[in-house]
């Protein structure tokens, strides 16, 4: 390949693609958060991981074939992580979830998931079962 045919990109810091929940948006008390991102730096992404103010989302590096990227400088890495709503419930403010994205124990950006009325209904519902 000539080098006029290689893309060159520079992500410092990952770009990341939310594919779970749909819309960003939590329709589920129990779901997964699922996506992927790009970075020039592989170490980075090796060390990606989420939390919430509540606690760490325990995720997996999952391989993404779907993503091609053989024409850039560009590595990619596909994540998955199990989110049980009930976790995170101090962690929602105005209907939201603050999902801070880290590089090892740094943290590098955030985004947010929205929760549907009657999903964070139910999980209250089950909180209260509990006392």
């Amino acid at each position: 390949m000539h080098d006029d045919e290689f893309v060159h990109v520079e992500y410092d810091l990952p770009k990341l693609w939310i594919d779970e929940p749909a819309g960003r948006c939590l329709q589920q008390v129990e779901s997964h958060l699922r996506g992927w991102g790009v970075c020039t730096n592989r170490s980075i992404l090796d060390r990606l991981a989420f939390r919430t103010s509540a606690k760490v989302l325990p995720s997996q590096k999952i391989r993404r074939p779907d993503v091609n990227l053989s024409d850039t400088n560009l590595h990619a890495i596909g994540f998955v992580a199990p989110l049980s709503l009930r976790d995170h419930l101090t962690a929602v403010d105005d209907g939201k979830l603050k999902i801070w994205v880290l590089a090892g124990e740094r943290i590098i950006g955030q985004f947010y998931l929205r929760i549907a009325p009657s999903v964070f209904g139910k999980a209250l519902e089950h909180i209260a079962d509990l006392y």
